[in-house]
């Protein structure tokens, strides 16, 4: 059976069970600090998900080729630059509307929370590589900000609030 690690090709036996082929392509793409991003097994296309015990005990004469494709962290996380950008431009707008409604003098109803935990889920997507950094050395990171926004939410001071939100957690979301 032929095995396909993006430009790199092998044969294993015939008789060997998918499962082992599968451990070498992950030990070789690890080696190359690499991480697979699409797998093509004969003629299908499979995602982790359809990969079943019965599956992964089949063998190569009864499976076909495998190709596998790998991606970088550093490409992967390109990649998803422009889609997280989109996202933080959306929060930028719905946290602007936000503090319009803050500034009025109303109270946040549920739409704040489910803000927030969009916010939260941007977060955890870009902690890493944030899109823009800080300002300076002085500047806390956004997630630092977004700490003092809650704060301020507990405590009811939604002045606080619509100020850290206008000045500083959407002038650090790119967009």
């Amino acid at each position: 059976m032929r095995v396909t690690l993006d430009d790199e090709q092998w044969t294993v036996s015939d008789g060997t069970p998918l499962m082992e082929v599968l451990a070498q392509v992950s030990d070789k793409a690890h080696a190359k600090g690499r991480i697979v991003t699409s797998l093509q097994v004969g003629d299908r296309r499979l995602t982790d998900r359809d990969l079943t015990r019965t599956l992964l005990a089949q063998i190569g004469s009864e499976i076909g080729c495998v190709q596998v494709a790998t991606q970088s962290m550093e490409e992967i996380f390109k990649g998803a630059d422009e889609t997280m950008n989109r996202y933080a431009a959306v929060l930028k707008s719905d946290g602007a509307s936000l503090v319009g409604t803050f500034r009025s003098g109303h109270t946040p109803d549920a739409s704040f929370d489910a803000w927030l935990g969009r916010l939260a889920d941007y977060l955890e997507c870009v902690e890493r590589k944030l899109a823009q950094p800080p300002l300076s050395d002085a500047t806390p990171p956004l997630a630092s900000w977004v700490a003092r926004l809650l704060k301020a939410r507990d405590t009811g001071d939604w002045v606080g609030v619509s100020d850290l939100l206008e000045y500083e957690v959407l002038t650090r979301l790119p967009g």
